[in-house]
């Protein structure tokens, strides 16, 4: 039930019940627990829960859009476009970011 496949269905299936992608993803990543608020201004942040007793080796963040500029807690972080490459994620470990 927890597992890689399980996660892409569920994206793909809120992608369909929504008509749009959910506004950030960490694929192959299941156990990586993720909470996400944007703001009237067009801000997002996001908090990783990795409540996994493995780390999250070079995660790369899907984002819903382009952004420009993005803010990092407890982890180092490059935005490209749509995309954010982080440092690993150490297991029971926390990391938080802002991008706008």
């Amino acid at each position: 039930m927890n597992n890689y496949y399980r996660q892409a269905q569920l994206v793909e299936m809120v992608k369909c019940l929504c008509g749009k992608k959910l506004p950030v993803m960490c694929s192959k990543n299941p156990n990586l627990y993720t909470l996400a608020s944007k703001n009237k201004d067009g801000e997002m942040s996001v908090l990783f829960l990795n409540v996994f007793p493995d780390d999250v080796i070079k995660p790369v963040i899907e984002l819903d859009k382009k952004y420009e500029k993005v803010e990092c807690v407890n982890c180092n972080g490059t935005l490209n476009g749509d995309k954010l490459f982080l440092s690993d994620i150490k297991a029971f470990d926390v990391v938080a970011f802002t991008v706008g």
